[in-house]
């Protein structure tokens, strides 16, 4: 990233916009070419857009005051990487609530957050 006055906001707004717009190009791939697997996104009713909207805004506020306070502390390059272990973090969780079984990829994947993690972080 460039070196500047970015407040922690800033950043979190731009990583998220970022973020959407992938996220919605993603999207816009999956309706051309899968169209028989993925719901069209009018079919959806009221109450899953409810949930879709209340989760993701709880969830982007709470996680963008969490990583506007770290970066003031630490560097983006260190709390971006730990930020990204998420995925790590659901897996745990499906493993300990949900009695899901790990395969040896989503394993090898694990360790490889754990230890990116602790590279970035030495």
């Amino acid at each position: 990233m460039i070196r500047g006055n970015w407040s922690g906001p800033e950043t979190y707004f731009l990583r998220n916009a970022v973020f959407m717009i992938i996220a919605w190009a993603l999207r816009f791939v999956q309706n051309r070419k899968f169209k028989n697997s993925v719901v069209p996104l009018r079919n959806l009713p009221l109450r899953s857009w409810l949930a879709f909207i209340g989760n993701g805004t709880v969830g982007v506020a709470l996680g963008g005051v969490a990583f506007a306070m770290c970066i003031r502390v630490l560097p983006v390059s260190v709390v971006t990487p730990i930020t990204a272990s998420s995925p790590f973090i659901t897996v745990l969780l499906a493993r300990v609530f949900m009695k899901e079984k790990l395969t040896a990829t989503q394993g090898a994947g694990i360790a490889l957050v754990i230890a990116g993690s602790i590279a970035v972080s030495l």
